[in-house]
């Protein structure tokens, strides 16, 4: 017996499957636009949160730097002869803007003359960068551990501590290089920006910060998750 499918019916299948086929075309197509998209937004919401992040960097470390600068061209500062006046001073400063961990001021020899709670007063910093790099022109150093305060200096979380230097040249009336005044900024501010950023960003799940050295690639700031899962 001959079995033969009605002109309806072959019609109706054809329909059937050029239907599908198109459905499945423009799911593919679409999906992938879809896909995509939500790459598209995820890179645009991740750079917009880099740059806020870098914006309030810069922000914070220029407000240091000004403050630094604006310390060293008060002229009791270079009354060298005065070391207590001139401890008061930084101690002032620092108690102003605790994110300064460390304030010091050298002779042109790189010793230090008076500093923040007389902390490495006497010492010889004239190898440190902080000193080195500030003999001639204003200076901001990279993310670094201590080296000669990370026995000096409290710390309270027991992490190993972390510091930016900022430091400038002081010169006499006569325009004659006289000392350096050093300063360590505790990196520990940084936390501080990370959490007001979260806060700020917190409609957005999944986004942590992690800050890489341009210099060597060494991971400069962990997310606060990975603290929270030691």
């Amino acid at each position: 017996m001959r079995f033969s499918l009605s002109l309806r019916t072959q019609l109706a299948i054809i329909f059937g499957g050029t239907t599908f086929l198109l459905i499945c075309i423009f799911g593919v197509f679409y999906g992938d636009r879809s896909i995509k998209q939500v790459e598209v937004g995820i890179g645009n919401s991740l750079s917009e949160a880099a740059y806020l992040m870098e914006n309030n960097l810069n922000q914070y470390m220029w407000s240091r730097y000004g403050e630094t600068i604006m310390l060293s061209s008060l002229s009791d500062i270079r009354q060298l002869e005065d070391e207590e006046k001139i401890g008061s001073m930084l101690n002032q400063t620092q108690s102003t803007f605790p994110a300064f961990s460390w304030i010091g001021l050298t002779d042109q020899d790189g010793t230090v003359i008076a500093s923040t709670d007389s902390i490495l007063k006497g010492a010889d910093i004239s190898e440190r960068p902080v000193y080195s790099e500030a003999l001639e022109k204003n200076f901001i150093g990279d993310v670094h551990e201590a080296v000669l305060l990370a026995d000096l200096l409290p710390n309270p979380t027991g992490e190993d501590m972390k510091f930016v230097d900022i430091s400038t040249p002081i010169f006499d009336d006569a325009n004659q290089f006289i000392g350096v005044l050093a300063t360590h900024l505790s990196w520990e501010w940084v936390k501080e920006i990370e959490t007001s950023m979260i806060d700020s960003l917190k409609y957005r799940d999944g986004i942590e910060f992690l800050i890489v050295s341009k210099i060597d690639d060494v991971v400069i700031l962990v997310p606060m998750t990975y603290w929270e899962n030691l």
